[in-house]
């Protein structure tokens, strides 16, 4: 087998592998359990955050936008530890590097479970 042939077949393998251990959904939680909480969770490689706001879930990705370091609670904001990107609580760039806001997962509620999607509502 030649040098391009493997490099070739290597990186066919190795997408498929990765596509799939991606999950279409997670099961989050029992609705009447997470309404008035906010809680943490991974999903998909992601750590992600899940509260409850104007009576809606809402399921933010604390993946920086900008080089996709995990973003860190602080307070009323989200921080991110390498470049120091500023997010409001609900994922809205305030300063700093990211180009954009922070991606919200979208999510359905099957049987009063919450299940959140691989699929984002603000692409």
């Amino acid at each position: 087998m030649e040098r391009r042939d493997f490099l070739i077949l290597t990186l066919a393998v190795t997408s498929l592998i990765n596509s799939s251990c991606s999950e279409p959904k997670k099961f989050i939680g029992k609705i009447s359990e997470l309404k008035n909480t906010e809680t943490f969770h991974e999903f998909n490689g992601n750590s992600i955050f899940v509260y409850f706001e104007n009576n809606e879930f809402k399921i933010l990705n604390l993946t920086c936008t900008h080089k996709k370091c995990t973003v860190k609670k602080n307070g009323d904001v989200w921080i991110c530890p390498c470049h120091k990107g500023k997010f409001s609580i609900d994922g809205k760039k305030m300063e700093g590097k990211p180009p954009r806001d922070l991606y919200l997962f979208d999510f359905e509620i099957i049987n009063n479970d919450l299940w959140v999607l691989n699929q984002y509502k603000n692409p």
